[in-house]
């Protein structure tokens, strides 16, 4: 039974968002991560350094001296400065030279080797450097279809104002979220916090008391949360309609590498249809309220979610595209 509290008025709950005008250094960020991808890579007579592409050979061995084939490598292709590889890997492997031995410990969080540690071995066979292609208008026809790098450097930046506007969008739910959780008082059910914390560790996996009130805290978030929610969903009116139902399968299906006819049969046999239109019934109550909420950015000017949410069911807004790159 969802206990009794009061809905602030939601006209007057202002939200503050991120501006969405791009800097130039964004801008110079966005063209010179395009450049990169026309780079060429030279060979370099000195130490590595963040950036550097490395060719790495790697190999790991327990304390006792046997090998582990799963840490084993040949002429890996890495940039140096990306943590891409394994944990301490960078932080070993700066200011290395070509030829030069590297180690370092390592302790795999999973796998056969779970908890132990091992030593890893990394020897660098060459160092190589990005040479960025020139800015030019050459270069703004080879990447793109403009004619100069002005040209190229304003549609970059129009893209980034969209890309910045939905963003705004997405912060907006999230603070207006935030702010109906610190301005509404709600006495919760200890006893089905209680539940739910029980239930956690009802596997029986270790509770340490730091695990068991972050849980808890989860736990409270979450059940108040849903009891905002739902009566603002009520107060409003707020159903969900097949069209609805169907547009959230089909976003929600790849998350679990499924079909959208798939995953809503995995639904329906699990019970839990209900479940999902109450999520979606609630992510509608969030957006009624935004509507009727003061958004601006932070310079004080007035954002229109309602030209966004009109904005967005044009075209798609997608990153900025990546060109083929150029063979290395």
């Amino acid at each position: 039974m969802r206990p009794e509290f009061e809905l602030p008025d939601f006209a007057s709950l202002r939200i503050e968002v991120a501006d969405a005008t791009p800097s130039e250094d964004d801008v110079t960020t966005q063209v010179d991560a395009l450049r990169g991808r026309f780079a060429s890579l030279a060979e370099v007579d000195r130490v590595c350094a963040d950036g550097d592409v490395l060719l790495v050979d790697i190999s790991g061995a327990t304390d006792q001296g046997d090998e582990i084939e799963d840490l084993s490598g040949t002429a890996l292709s890495y940039e140096l400065g990306t943590d891409g590889m394994l944990p301490g890997f960078d932080d070993a492997m700066r200011g290395a030279a070509k030829d030069e031995t590297r180690t370092f410990d390592f302790t795999p969080e999973n796998g056969d080797w779970t908890g132990v540690t091992l030593t890893v071995t990394a020897v660098v066979t060459s160092v190589r450097e990005r040479e960025l292609p020139a800015l030019d208008d050459d270069f703004a026809q080879l990447a793109s279809e403009f004619d100069t790098v002005a040209e190229l450097r304003d549609d970059v930046r129009n893209r980034l104002v969209r890309i910045k506007r939905f963003e705004q969008g997405a912060e907006a739910r999230g603070k207006l979220h935030e702010v109906l959780m610190e301005q509404i008082d709600i006495p919760l059910p200890e006893a089905v916090i209680a539940a739910e914390v029980a239930d956690h560790f009802g596997d029986g996996h270790e509770a340490t008391e730091e695990h068991r009130a972050e849980v808890e805290s989860q736990a409270r978030a979450g059940l108040k949360s849903q009891f905002i929610l739902d009566k603002i969903a009520e107060v409003e009116e707020v159903s969900v309609g097949e069209t609805e139902l169907s547009a959230w399968l089909v976003q929600q299906a790849p998350q679990y590498g499924l079909a959208p006819d798939a995953f809503a049969q995995a639904l329906v046999e699990a019970g839990q249809v209900p479940m999902a239109i109450q999520d979606i019934r609630r992510s509608k109550a969030l957006a009624l309220v935004l509507e009727q909420a003061t958004v601006v950015d932070a310079s004080g000017n007035p954002v229109d979610l309602k030209a966004l949410a009109a904005e967005l069911r044009g075209p798609q807004i997608t990153e900025i595209p990546a060109p083929e790159a150029a063979d290395e």
